[in-house]
């Protein structure tokens, strides 16, 4: 049973809402259905708004609208989870998501991975390789400051991939790099990646990525001090100072960007290789004597 402290308490976070609601003139309402209430989600999304109020469950209802305000709503069941209490839910899991870690797939069974983490479903697009654009490092500056409203939850925001490399021809997607205290916490940092436009992609243990609406924009969140921050920056400046590795890797993209691919994420993987050699020889370059110099 929904107690009254709880239901007070749940207006009082719907009403900090206010400002982030769309018409934010119009009476912010609820509608009881049964055990559960209707809630206006305002332009948060579901799951931003299930952190905020730290309830049990959250269906977004596309098809209902609270009053004659227009909002989106979404059925929610009061429960007893505390705002980071929540039991483990698989791929539309609130604030603390399970710890158990995914085994790693065979190139055969990547689809059946692939359902498991994106957000979304798989997506077949063309993979279009372009020349280096000088106003990428712009295109990134913009949207550091746009993940600056982190504030201390972002240990570190950095531009990589091959945008983040002078010289380097790439897709036109600025992938950036996002380092939290602890990435299963997604209350720390969703609520006000997706209040800035970003939309959550993928969900995987340790790791989330989110996206503009536009997919031209790539935040990934991995957590602080990790292995996976260590080499995203390792390769980036390997790159950066490396012109053999640097054409060999433009070579294998626009070599493998002219085959069909039912998602983005198995061009990634038949880059696996050439990525790993690289890998190998920054860190050794990285290691010698006379790297600092």
């Amino acid at each position: 049973m929904f107690g009254l402290l709880e239901f007070a308490n749940a207006i009082i976070a719907i009403r900090r809402l206010a400002d982030e609601v769309k018409s934010a003139s119009q009476t912010t309402r609820l509608m009881t259905t049964g055990s559960q209430r209707l809630v206006p989600i305002g332009t948060l999304g579901a799951a931003a708004l299930q952190c905020r109020l730290g309830v049990a469950s959250i269906e977004p209802k596309a098809s209902m609208r609270v009053s004659t305000s227009g909002h989106p709503v979404a059925l929610v069941s009061f429960g007893n989870a505390g705002r980071r209490s929540f039991a483990p839910i698989e791929r539309s899991s609130p604030c603390k998501v399970g710890e158990e870690r995914l085994t790693d797939n065979a190139a055969g069974h990547l689809d059946e991975y692939l359902d498991q983490v994106l957000i979304g479903g798989r997506e077949s697009r063309e993979i279009t390789i372009v020349d280096y654009d000088p106003v990428w490092p712009t295109r990134f500056a913009h949207e550091r400051s746009r993940i600056g409203s982190l504030g201390r939850v972002a240990k570190r925001i950095e531009h990589i991939g091959s945008t983040a490399v002078p010289g380097l021809a790439a897709k036109p997607i600025i992938d950036i790099l996002v380092t939290v205290q602890d990435v299963e916490d997604e209350c720390s940092y969703m609520p006000t990646l997706e209040a800035a436009g970003y939309v959550l992609r993928v969900r995987e243990p340790r790791h989330r990525m989110f996206r503009t609406p536009n997919r031209d924009v790539h935040i990934h969140v991995w957590q602080s001090g990790s292995e996976e921050e260590r080499r995203y920056l390792l390769f980036r400046n390997w790159l950066r100072s490396n012109a053999p590795d640097r054409e060999l890797y433009e070579r294998t993209k626009r070599e493998l960007s002219q085959r069909s691919w039912t998602d983005m994420n198995y061009y990634a993987e038949a880059k696996g290789a050439v990525v790993a050699a690289i890998l190998e020889r920054a860190a050794r370059g990285a290691s010698a004597p006379d790297a600092a110099s």
